[in-house]
């Protein structure tokens, strides 16, 4: 096949033909670097400026949200049919439409966001900064375009490593040296933001380069013309969820910042971080059994899909009931020594949202079988409804708690989400995903 052009030898052969397998130490490596730049930005920016910086970032990603709806999904899934039936011109009309989308969607966007500053301001934030995160925008959404194509075709592992892995890596190098040759004393929200558009933009250059050494040949003079309308159609679809998730994923912080101020916003971030933690384990076996999950509800195997799902849930849960125990321990002491004496602060947040994440991990990957049993706008409604509960929770709790007050809004949102899908799992499809 066309894909097949390229095969890597040696050990990158023998990882890459281990998907799952890397995808899991991936995702493990990606949380490592993960908190390691929520350590660094923290110790280098302090409480307000980290707060800063956390906000712009959240914007920013709310803000790709339409540049990217469902656009990654769409090209997986175009890709892999296209390549399997030998157009290689389809291909390369997919990967130019959808280009051509990201870079007018964020054009758009950048105009009405700069008019919108000019009225309203940007809150606790400063217009420079504010504006230069703008160039995220773009460099977001054409990263996940490019790990889609990547992955559309068959390369998994190279679909994820510019952006998984490369991206924080860089970044977390550029904070290094630049405090390293600098120091500390002038490092603004404004110079993170800008070396993290360098690290996104070094990332780009060579995920690009990746995908050319992936891409089969192209038939010389042949051209495919697409229903752009259509696909418009079909990306808002696949891609609601996924857009939802990221909005109910950052509600709190930029809820914080309108309510409160930078510093407490700085405050909550690590927070949220640490607090993930405790879901990596259902998060790798995600990414492992969905597979198997789609292979044995598609045979109608359900006892077996039952003893799958209970028993990846309850490692996952033993894993976040471990992570659950450190942090009402020695949270407070860690989060001082990690993030800064002021850091402490958030351990009754973190506390809170560590718990919702434990039970999250108990009640087991409630998403992934309704997705993979066709039950996608199921999966939607919950998500909606709980987009609506946090953001209303979050308005009213955050003025009388703070950010104990958002994380009990995060809590409770989560809860209902994941509440509805176990109980439709339970009713419609008759077997359970969780530890029970």
């Amino acid at each position: 096949m066309p894909s097949d052009r390229i095969k890597p030898r040696g050990l990158l052969g023998r990882i890459t033909r281990r998907p799952n397998a890397i995808t899991s130490v991936i995702k493990i490596a990606n949380a490592l670097l993960g908190f390691l730049t929520a350590v660094l930005l923290a110790r280098t920016l302090g409480v307000e400026g980290y707060g800063e910086y956390a906000f712009v970032y959240a914007i920013m990603t709310m803000l790709a949200i339409p540049t990217t709806l469902g656009l990654p999904q769409l090209v997986i899934r175009e890709t892999a049919l296209a390549l399997q039936a030998g157009n290689t011109a389809r291909i390369r009309a997919i990967w130019s439409w959808a280009h051509r989308v990201i870079l007018v969607t964020s054009f758009a966007i950048a105009v009405m966001t700069i008019a919108a500053v000019a009225v309203f301001g940007t809150g606790i934030s400063s217009r420079n900064t504010f504006l230069l995160g703008l160039l995220l925008v773009p460099l977001i959404a054409l990263g996940n375009l490019r790990g889609a194509s990547l992955r559309g075709l068959g390369r998994l592992v190279f679909g994820q490593l510019p952006d998984s892995i490369l991206r924080p890596l860089f970044f977390n190098i550029a904070v290094l040296l630049w405090t390293v040759i600098a120091g500390t004393t002038n490092f603004t929200a404004f110079d993170a933001l800008l070396l993290h558009i360098a690290a996104a933009f070094a990332t780009f250059i060579i995920g690009t380069a990746i995908l050319l050494r992936h891409t089969p040949p192209m038939e010389a003079g042949r051209t495919e013309a697409i229903d752009g309308r259509a696909l418009l159609l079909a990306t808002g679809a696949l891609g609601a969820v996924a857009g939802l998730t990221t909005i109910n994923n950052n509600i709190d912080i930029i809820m914080i910042a309108r309510a409160l101020s930078a510093t407490e916003v700085g405050i909550y971030k690590p927070v949220v971080t640490i607090a993930g933690l405790a879901l990596f384990g259902q998060q790798v076996v995600t990414v492992v059994i969905m597979p198997q999950v789609a292979k044995l509800y598609a045979a109608g195997r359900k006892a077996e899909l039952q003893q799958l799902l209970k028993r990846n849930a309850r490692r996952s849960f033993l894993l976040a009931l471990g992570v659950l125990t450190a942090i009402v321990l020695g949270g407070q002491w860690g989060l001082g020594v990690a993030f800064g004496e002021p850091f402490r602060a958030g351990y009754p947040a973190l506390v809170i949202l560590a718990c919702a994440q434990t039970i999250n991990a108990a009640l087991g990957s409630t998403a992934l079988l309704m997705n993979m049993s066709g039950n996608e706008r199921i999966t939607l409604a919950a998500i909606s409804a709980a987009v609506a509960a946090n953001l209303i929770l979050n308005s009213v709790l955050i003025r009388f708690m703070g950010i104990e007050g958002a994380a009990t809004a995060t809590f409770a949102a989560l809860m209902l989400y994941k509440g509805i899908l176990t109980i439709v799992i339970r009713r419609k499809l008759g077997i359970g995903s969780s530890i029970f």
